[in-house]
């Protein structure tokens, strides 16, 4: 069937002619999607603003050139400080760690396959001292690694097993050895490493390639922060092809769920395919390691420094703990409990033998390894894992031990170690070259060892009333009071002239004695004037000032003799849990005591009309220890200047490695000339092939390129440390050392125990810290509670089903309601690089005028602020707060107990000003109400505490707001105004607030408080205490200390 057509008689529209120009709509046609000015061009058929367009295209695309150079330029500087893609000549080995997420998968097996495939393979002069990294050189790759094994966790729960505390009670064994590693001693070795190697046994089950001390050692290092990841997946070898297809799917899925699509994965049995996801994965960029830096040890050693070993001991210094409290900074606990253990063992030995045990020696700590990271200030402080914060004496140049050509080694070191100068000398154990070339070396004007400051006595005094002064003083406000009680008694002024001195006797119903501010009676509403006949009485005509007719027997009991209960065992795990519960139903809620007034119980204690906005001095009553604190006026201005140092050191740095990058293109340049005029010089006669270092030295001064190198010291392709430390030099104007080079650190005044007894599973981390981070502020971090349980962690899978994910979720809430963290508990707190214990104020962060709410129990979900006393730290920076297991009897004093992960969070600032107000609620219940006025019981025992208490406002927990008139009877009982009526199920509640502070950690700062007092007051050991802090600058410098030391105990004694 045909459709309908239209007749003769249609309309036909003529069409719209548009003459000569084009329509409009085909003009938008024809140029949808570009610019105005190209619109404006193209109908303009062309003229001034189609070359105005074309001139801003030209300038765009030059501006996007540069920024693709740059972005380059800044590509290959990572690539060059991370050692890839041709980049290590220059540039540290690449470290990468290996962690077996599996009890059945093999950590040692995957390193070795790693390292086998190298061309040459470099381990540590003394196998054992620092977690065994061998760095591997992959010549076909142009890379360079450092591997080692990451120690797994205790398989027991979520910090600590039957292992660990079996090692933690033996002194001989160290911290973290074997399978009694703890998650302490898993992320401290993870914390150096450019990438993470995963090893997983794919051969059984997904539950059986990463169980439960895999979640626990995951959830921890997602929270410390992720580098670059990569999977080695195990157990392929004996399956068939079908099962090994299968497992290899399965395998690559959990490692995308897990890790991310981005973390590659590889067969073991594929040393190819295992070498090339290690060396294509791509760098993550940590920025609190950017700014900072760091050595992972290479080679360790000890040189004892006699002469301050004998000034230690001749101050009384014998003990490790001694000697870093006598420098001035506070001791890690990780230090701690190495030092106890090395001193327990120590002492046995000595017991055995019979003789006394021996004293602490001090000396210099020789590192050798790959400087990466911003160039390293000799006068920055550094932090040595697991031993403390020292100072720098110098730093040396070094061979490289594995380098990647030939042509990259340190020619000068090299040449001086092959004779060229005079014989080198080297450390005994580690064979470390101690007498190198020096690229910086420690001077005066540095930062100070001191981490707390010396007290001012003169801020403290202040101007004492003499006693005309008090007398004075004390006559007006009697008469004051006087004349206060007369008026309220009623007496006109004609009257109350005839009444002389003590001549009348006024009570304390009167009012006499009681403040001003307190007497004072609120102005009644409107709608209270019709009620001021019925004020002493109820709505059934009962006197409300006889307390028998509304207090029950067992309220009187109670205020007439019953004794306070016995306080509440606080260490006990179910009370802990029971006062948890009771403070998230009950908020800040206290019983007032019956055996003790109210008013001097909570003396320390003020009300606040506004928590935001009532006053409230910042240096008002701070305790005598916050005298030793440093603040900061601005504390993001002293952060942006701490940084900038590093930036400006890390822009010239970048400079001259980008020069020495153009010399190097020129050499190649030069010498691939060279070989075409051979080849051409081979078919025709009269060809010159002898100028390719002019050559070269004519790539090199182009115009562009001179303009960079300016005046100074002259680069090479195959520049030294040296030479780059020169350039840095000249243009910084600071000594520094520069990154990617093998250097050796003598770090100065290091007790000889720590080292000996660190655990040898860990390697050796040191760290350079920014201005500012070696003094001692309030520091606040921003935490989150954490559950490592492994049958209560949350489900990350989104194939999980519902019940499971409830489960899941109801298990961690139970797992964080039954191990509550207390505010001011003793915690261990991993700050960045550093460790330290503190025990924190926990407050609710808030922007309520610069003051913060402070919280009595770390609450289960969401975040709070933790406040502690501890070095100061600039953010961006990673917190992770551990508690520590009670050891039994029998362990080491100041050993530690297995650690167990509590919170993490990130660091916000340093404060020690910052106002934490911690409130009170004393609650009541109202018996008799009518309209706008209740009375009030069990929130007070004496009308004394009513009188006292009466200035501070009063609000219920369901919005009404009042105040105390008049106390009612003599049980504490008092009569309220409110701001609209007040049901008889209410609660009253009169909020007191307290300014609360932080306190020293008892292993940190114990010995450091102790010392300093008593160099404040007894400045003999003072020459020790400089050679201590100050040096290592050189041994001349430290013999003279000594000397001046025994010089000063000479004539001390002589006198």
């Amino acid at each position: 069937m045909s459709g309908h057509k239209a007749g003769k008689l249609r309309q036909q529209n003529k069409g719209h002619k548009t003459g000569t120009h084009a329509s409009k709509r085909s003009v938008e046609r024809r140029i949808a999607g570009r610019k105005a000015g190209a619109d404006v061009a193209e109908r303009r058929g062309g003229g001034m603003a189609s070359s105005v367009s074309a001139a801003k295209a030209r300038k765009d695309r030059a501006n996007q050139i540069v920024q693709l150079r740059r972005q380059k330029v800044e590509a290959r500087m990572i690539e060059r400080r991370l050692g890839l893609n041709g980049g290590a000549g220059q540039g540290p080995p690449r470290v990468v760690g290996v962690l077996a997420l599996g009890a059945s998968a093999d950590a040692a097996a995957a390193a070795a396959a790693l390292v086998a495939s190298g061309d040459e393979v470099v381990s540590s002069p003394v196998p054992g001292a620092v977690g065994n990294p061998v760095t591997a050189v992959f010549r076909s790759q142009r890379q360079r690694m450092t591997v080692f094994v990451v120690p797994r966790p205790v398989a027991d729960g979520p910090g600590a097993g039957d292992a660990a505390m079996a090692a933690a009670c033996d002194p001989s064994c160290p911290v973290g050895t074997g399978a009694a590693s703890d998650l302490v001693a898993t992320l401290e070795a993870a914390r150096g490493c450019d990438l993470l190697l995963f090893a997983l046994d794919v051969s059984q089950s997904p539950d059986d390639a990463i169980d439960a001390v895999g979640d626990i050692a995951l959830a921890g290092l997602r929270a410390a922060g992720l580098p670059s990841t990569a999977a080695c997946l195990q157990g392929l070898d004996g399956l068939s092809m079908k099962a090994r297809s299968e497992a290899l799917k399965w395998g690559r899925r959990l490692v995308a769920t897990e890790l991310g699509d981005d973390c590659k994965t590889a067969d073991q049995s594929s040393t190819a395919a295992l070498i090339r996801a290690v060396t294509t994965a791509k760098p993550r960029a940590i920025a609190w390691r950017e700014r900072r830096s760091a050595l992972i040890a290479h080679a360790v050693d000890f040189v004892e420094d006699e002469a301050l070993t004998s000034s230690a001991h001749a101050a009384g210094i014998t003990t490790a703990a001694g000697g870093i409290a006598a420098a001035g900074q506070p001791m890690c606990p990780l230090a701690a409990d190495v030092a106890a253990r090395r001193a327990a063992t120590d002492a046995a030995a000595a017991a055995a033998a019979g003789a006394p045990a021996p004293a602490e020696r001090f000396g210099t700590l020789v590192v050798g390894g790959w400087l990466r990271g911003p160039p390293l200030s000799a006068r920055s402080l550094v932090h040595v894992s697991r031993m403390g914060t020292f100072r720098l004496a110098r730093v040396t140049e070094e061979v490289d031990p594995a380098p990647l050509k030939a042509s990259h080694a340190n020619t000068a070191a090299a040449a001086a170690a092959a004779g060229a100068e005079a014989p080198a000398t080297r450390s005994a154990t580690a064979g470390i070259r101690l007498d190198g070339p020096v690229l910086v070396e420690a001077t005066a004007g540095g930062e100070t060892m001191e981490s707390l400051a010396a007290p001012d006595p003169s801020l403290d005094e202040q101007t004492w009333p003499t006693a005309e002064e008090e007398r004075v003083a004390d006559e007006a406000e009697r008469l004051r009071r006087l004349e206060h009680a007369r008026r309220k008694r009623g007496i006109d002024d004609y009257s109350s002239a005839w009444l002389v001195g003590d001549d009348v006797d006024f009570t304390a119903e009167d009012g006499a004695g009681v403040p001003d501010d307190i007497d004072e009676e609120d102005e009644d509403d409107d709608d209270d004037e019709d009620d001021e006949d019925e004020d002493d009485e109820d709505g059934h005509g009962r006197d409300m000032d006889d307390d028998e007719n509304f207090a029950d027997d067992a309220l009187r009991e109670l205020c007439l003799g019953v004794a306070d209960p016995p306080p509440p065992d606080k260490s006990d795990p179910a009370t802990r849990r029971q006062l948890f519960e009771s403070d998230k139903e009950f908020p800040d809620e206290v019983d007032t005591p019956v055996g003790q007034p109210a008013r001097s119980r909570f003396a320390r204690y003020r009300g606040l009309e506004s928590f935001r906005t009532a006053a409230w001095d910042k240096l008002e009553s701070l305790p005598p220890s916050y005298a030793r604190l440093f603040a900061f006026s601005d504390f993001m201005s002293a952060k942006r200047s701490a940084e900038a140092v590093g930036a400006d050191a890390a822009r010239a740095m970048a400079a001259a490695e980008g020069e020495v990058m153009t010399l190097e293109r020129a050499e190649k340049l030069s010498t691939a000339q060279q070989a075409r005029k051979g080849r051409a010089g081979a078919t025709g006669p009269g060809v010159d092939i002898t100028g390719g270092a002019s050559s070269a030295a004519a790539a090199s001064s182009a115009p562009g390129y001179a303009a960079s190198v300016g005046a100074g010291t002259t680069l090479t392709a195959s520049a030294t440390a040296a030479d780059l430390a020169s350039v840095l030099a000249e243009r910084t104007g600071e000594a520094l050392a520069p990154p990617g080079r093998y250097v050796v650190l003598h770090v100065a005044g290091v007790p000889a125990s720590l080292l000996s007894g660190r655990p040898g599973d860990l390697p050796l981390l040191v760290t350079s810290l920014l201005r500012h981070e070696g003094r001692t502020s309030v520091l606040h971090t921003q935490l989150q509670r954490t559950v490592l349980a492994p049958d209560c962690a949350m489900p990350d899978d989104e194939d999980d089903d519902e019940e499971e994910a409830e489960q899941s979720a109801a298990g961690a809430a139970a797992a964080l309601a039954s191990d509550p963290v207390k505010s001011k508990d003793e915690l261990e707190f991993h700050i960045g690089f550093r460790a330290i214990d503190a025990r924190p104020v926990f407050s609710s962060r808030s922007t309520a005028g610069g003051r913060h709410q402070a919280r009595r129990w770390m609450p289960a979900s969401g975040f709070a602020m933790a406040s502690i006393l501890a070095p100061v730290a600039f953010p961006p920076l990673p917190v992770l707060s551990y508690r520590r297991r009670p050891l039994p009897a029998g362990a080491p004093a100041g050993a530690l107990g297995p650690a167990e992960l509590v919170a993490t969070g990130s660091v916000i600032g340093a404060d020690p000003h910052q106002l934490l107000l911690k409130r009170t609620l004393l609650t009541g219940a109202p018996i008799r109400s009518k309209k706008r006025w209740a009375v009030v019981r069990s929130m007070f025992f004496n009308p004394e505490d009513v009188m006292w208490f009466r200035p501070v406002e009063l609000h219920t927990k369901h919005g009404a707001k009042g105040r105390i008139r008049d106390s009612v009877g003599t049980h504490g009982l008092f009569k309220a105004n409110f701001n609209r009526p007040v049901p008889q199920h209410d609660t009253v509640c009169l909020p007191l607030w307290k300014r609360v502070f932080p306190k020293f950690g008892t292993v940190s700062y114990g010995q450091l408080l102790s010392a300093s007092d008593m160099d404040l007051s007894v400045p003999l050991p003072a020459a020790l205490r400089a050679a201590l802090m100050a040096t290592g600058i050189s041994p001349e410098a430290t013999k003279a200390a000594a000397d001046a030391a025994a010089a000063g105990a000479a004539a001390s004694s002589h006198e």
